[in-house]
């Protein structure tokens, strides 16, 4: 029993330290249970940057993922991209997207102290042991970085 309990205890270590490796590079890092309600807090948010938090700090304390969105495309992504990804990140395009591969990625701008900056907002499926989707991982980085 206690050698499950230590090998359970090192699986989740090495876990924490690979997130905290990725999140590294990524300035939000956020995993959406699709087995919760869409209306509900259906977002687990692992990392989010200072960077983020002081562009925009409504993002700190929202779990749920279609608010978080909004948020996004309505006090970060510029002007001119703001239709295209309020159009490509609902939940039902995301949804069609991760149901045919692993991978759908949004590129955006966003104006920081007066520059475009380019960013991607990478979500990632989540399978069950029959392949169906079960939750989303969603990262956001700045490419210019």
């Amino acid at each position: 029993m206690i050698r499950k309990d230590l090998n359970q205890q090192s699986w989740i270590e090495k876990g924490n330290a690979i997130i905290e490796s990725i999140a590294d590079e990524y300035d939000c890092v956020c995993y959406v249970d699709l087995k919760k309600n869409p209306e509900d807090d259906d977002v687990e948010i692992f990392h989010i940057s200072p960077f983020l938090v002081t562009r925009v700090p409504a993002l700190q304390g929202e779990c749920n993922f279609h608010k978080r969105l909004d948020i996004l495309c309505n006090n970060f992504v510029c002007d001119s991209d703001r239709e295209v990804f309020y159009k490509s990140t609902r939940r039902e395009i995301i949804l069609e997207n991760l149901e045919k591969k692993t991978q759908y990625v949004v590129p955006f701008k966003c104006d920081i102290d007066g520059k475009e900056v380019y960013f991607q907002m990478g979500f990632f499926a989540d399978r069950d042991e029959s392949k169906a989707l079960k939750g989303i991982v969603m990262r956001l980085r700045n490419v210019d970085r």
